[in-house]
């Protein structure tokens, strides 16, 4: 199964820790994996997935893998998201995603369905 990764933001605690609560509440539904971390590095991101993914039923090695290939592949995204968690201040997070296809394909129709529905 293939994987998607991405930095997605930088976000107070607060704002992610409902969004996650938000999420949670969705029964029966899969939505990607929202990481959120106290710093924009490798390695936070790696050890705050562990559980998300295990959960889901992923397989970890593919995923990790996921985030080690966005790593290497986006220097200037990186450093983009790491210059605006300094510039926030205390008490926020950088947020990556990361998801199956199928998942993320999900994700998307459900934020388009709500759009077209207004």
């Amino acid at each position: 199964m293939q994987y998607a990764f991405d930095l997605v933001g930088v976000a107070p605690m607060v704002e992610f820790f409902h969004h996650e609560q938000a999420r949670s509440q969705d029964s029966g539904i899969l939505w990607p994996a929202y990481l959120g971390v106290t710093g924009c590095d490798l390695d936070l991101f790696l050890e705050s997935m562990e559980d998300a993914i295990e959960a889901r039923g992923w397989d970890i090695d593919e995923a990790s893998q996921s985030v080690i290939q966005y790593w290497m592949d986006n220097a200037e995204a990186i450093g983009h998201w790491r210059d605006r968690f300094k510039l926030a201040g205390d008490y926020t997070l950088v947020v990556g995603r990361v998801a199956d296809c199928v998942t993320l394909q999900a994700e998307f129709e459900a934020m388009l369905g709500k759009r077209f529905d207004r």
